[in-house]
């Protein structure tokens, strides 16, 4: 499974290179499309651990009640968590994590759950510029935390597409308390399972919003049923 591994890095690192688009799609998060895919994605190489698996079956962590916090297992202890643990400073500062106002999708508090259960949260420190304060550069749990209210408190306001932003108010609940007992709360549900996908799809890349029109002799996809 190493090459497998290795491979699934390299996606990672692909998607969350600077000198491409992908990590730029999620300035706009909603429904089906390019910045929901990608985070959606990383969300599902952190909870298969496809980036460290050591055995075709993930681990599976449950939390006993009965246990004391002191003797709750571990997921650090995977070997999926040394490779996102050092990365995970690059999700916290994706673009999508920017304002609340361009999210209406479950997709980013879900990548947070994730990441609050399988790694030690660290947090980032943004380079303070004129677009950033120095409120903003430093992005750790409280940060976070005020983030997810703010969701909250727009989601509630009598405004524009806010029913919208209410349907993913339970998302942002369990985000909440996933920050708070530090990975201990965690989805039961998701917006997207990577191992539910019947066929895999590889596409022409296009600019968001501007789909290339067909022309004749093209392939524009190429798909494998598995």
């Amino acid at each position: 499974l190493e090459a497998l591994r290795l491979a699934w890095q390299y996606v990672w690192n692909t998607l969350l290179r600077y000198d491409l688009r992908y990590s730029a799609y999620t300035s706009a998060c909603y429904q089906n499309n390019a910045g929901e895919l990608v985070i959606q994605l990383l969300t599902q190489i952190v909870r298969y651990q496809c980036t460290g698996r050591r055995h075709l079956i993930p681990l599976q962590v449950s939390y006993d009640r009965s246990m004391e916090i002191d003797t709750l297992p571990s997921t650090t202890a995977t070997s999926d968590a040394h490779f996102v643990q050092a990365e995970q400073g690059k999700i916290w500062n994706l673009p999508v994590f920017e304002s609340t106002a361009s999210i209406f999708s479950g997709a980013p508090f879900e990548l947070i759950v994730s990441l609050m259960q399988f790694c030690t949260f660290t947090g980032s420190t943004l380079e303070t510029t004129t677009a950033i304060s120095a409120r903003n550069a430093v992005r750790d749990r409280n940060w976070f935390v005020s983030f997810c209210l703010h969701f909250i408190e727009i989601a509630m306001s009598d405004s524009a597409f806010s029913n919208i932003r209410r349907s993913f108010l339970p998302f942002v609940g369990t985000c909440l308390s996933a920050l708070i007992s530090d990975g201990r709360i965690t989805l039961s549900v998701s917006t997207f399972e990577l191992d539910s996908l019947g066929r895999f799809g590889v596409t022409e890349d296009a600019e968001p919003g501007h789909p290339r029109p067909h022309q004749e002799n093209e392939i524009s996809g190429t798909y494998l049923d598995i």
